[in-house]
């Protein structure tokens, strides 16, 4: 299969992103049990055991508590717990950031039909210095742009509130859209660090952060529409765990159709990566089922 190189083609990328998950072994779909498993499944089963103060100010809060109450009495009551949970998150984030890497480094491989294994879940581990470092200047960078591109609506929020305090309601909405779209923008504008780093391991974290912006320019809103497709079968996925949950009166509900959507999902924005630099590619042309990344003539992923 072979994509046209001036028009992003996001139906060919999703059929070949299928193809590959059909021709992998073992399963992408065991592959992301075990990603999830050592992810969201291990995270949740070990905050568990941390004192977490988000849920406890909500509790407060529903006894009738005022935010002005709650606040004090956490600081003064449990500081040491925060400490512990502060500690705990940014193990957390590091432990959850490699593992990010890794799966993107499994779904770039099974993309190319390389048939990956669950042990590329672990690239991350192998040169963390990279994979963490990325993971925090993208999203420093991240939220920086969010904040630049809000800037001008805080300075009005904070004018249209001393003018006339009626307009906070109004003015609180119109900055949070404009920051969820500036954060979408941004997020995108950085989408693809993770691919020239496994593609090009003497790439440096900012060289591959440059990249990605070149790349991305002109083409957000493909990689945008990308995950909007992805949208339908999210909610379906959620509806569908809700009724299991409810038929079945469990008390977790698992987004049933996460293990086919998350490899669906992210072979296709591994083939929108390879569309998006298919001229670097050792044979001139993207990559897909027809194409042997694993030949002689070229780099190697990560």
């Amino acid at each position: 299969m072979r994509f046209d190189q001036m028009v992003f083609n996001r139906i060919e990328a999703k059929m070949a992103a299928r193809e590959s998950i059909r021709l992998t072994r073992p399963s992408p779909l065991l592959v992301t049990l075990l990603y999830f498993l050592l992810t969201s499944m291990l995270l949740t089963f070990i905050g568990m055991l941390f004192y977490n103060p988000v849920s406890d100010a909500m509790g407060l809060f529903q006894y009738g508590y005022a935010p002005q109450e709650i606040v004090p009495y956490i600081l003064q009551k449990h500081s040491s717990e925060l400490l512990i949970y502060g500690v705990a998150q940014v193990v957390f984030w590091l432990y959850r950031s490699l593992m990010s890497f890794g799966y993107t480094s499994y779904a770039l491989r099974m993309a190319r039909n390389e048939q990956p294994s669950f042990r590329n879940l672990f690239d991350g581990f192998l040169r963390p210095g990279r994979a963490l470092g990325t993971a925090f200047l993208t999203e420093l960078f991240t939220v920086l742009w969010t904040l630049l591109y809000s800037l001008p609506v805080i300075v009005l929020t904070v004018v249209a509130v001393l003018v006339n305090p009626v307009l906070i309601t109004s003015m609180y909405g119109l900055l949070m859209a404009v920051a969820v779209v500036s954060a979408v923008v941004a997020a995108l504008r950085y989408s693809l660090t993770y691919y020239f780093l496994l593609d090009a391991p003497d790439c440096t974290i900012l060289q591959a952060i440059r990249l990605s912006k070149e790349t991305m320019r002109g083409r957000k809103s493909q990689l945008f529409m990308v995950f909007l497709s992805f949208f339908g079968w999210a909610i379906l996925s959620s509806v569908l765990g809700y009724m299991i949950a409810w038929v079945f009166s469990l008390g977790v509900v698992v987004n049933v159709l996460f293990f086919w959507i998350m490899p669906y999902m992210q072979g296709t924005i591994a083939n929108f990566y390879d569309w998006a630099t298919g001229a670097n590619q050792p044979s001139g042309s993207p990559a897909g089922p027809e194409y042997d990344y694993r030949a002689n003539d070229g780099p190697r992923p990560f």
